[in-house]
């Protein structure tokens, strides 16, 4: 047997069809945010934590076809920095309301073709995990 399967660099030519990457779907997960969120006497002077998670399937012509960071691709760093701006300017009483602004912001870039947004509260109650909402466009 060849040992070509054991050097990532000479499989990329290798790979049969079937076997191609179908979607490109990038994760974030649990991105911590410090926000101005809920309407309770409790929450209206402070921040609280809250959680992110993303699902953003972007269409697989945009997939980096090499590992140049000039390249076009998507930067983490874009939704870090969005989404810690959005929570640094405004109070939400609702995470309704967050999670449909942050799905808003994210569905407005090109090359998106399904979303799913998850905000949660870890903090709201001792004896759950968390409170959130989720919004998404992904088939069930």
């Amino acid at each position: 047997m060849s040992d070509t399967i054991f050097r990532p660099e000479s499989a990329r030519g290798l790979i049969p069809d079937h076997l191609q990457p179908t979607t490109y779907v990038l994760h974030v997960e649990d991105l911590m945010l410090m926000a101005a969120i809920g309407f309770h006497s409790h929450e209206l002077d402070k921040r609280q934590r809250v959680l992110v998670n993303l699902d953003i399937e972007l269409e697989k012509a945009v997939l980096p076809t090499n590992d140049d960071i000039n390249a076009d691709f998507w930067n983490y760093d874009y939704i870090h920095q969005t989404l810690s701006e959005l929570v640094e300017k405004r109070r939400f009483n609702l995470q309704e309301t967050l999670a449909q602004e942050i799905y808003d912001l994210i569905a407005a870039r090109a090359h998106v073709r399904r979303i799913k947004v998850f905000v949660r509260k870890p903090d709201a109650y001792q004896d759950c995990q968390s409170v959130g909402v989720s919004l998404s466009n992904f088939p069930n």
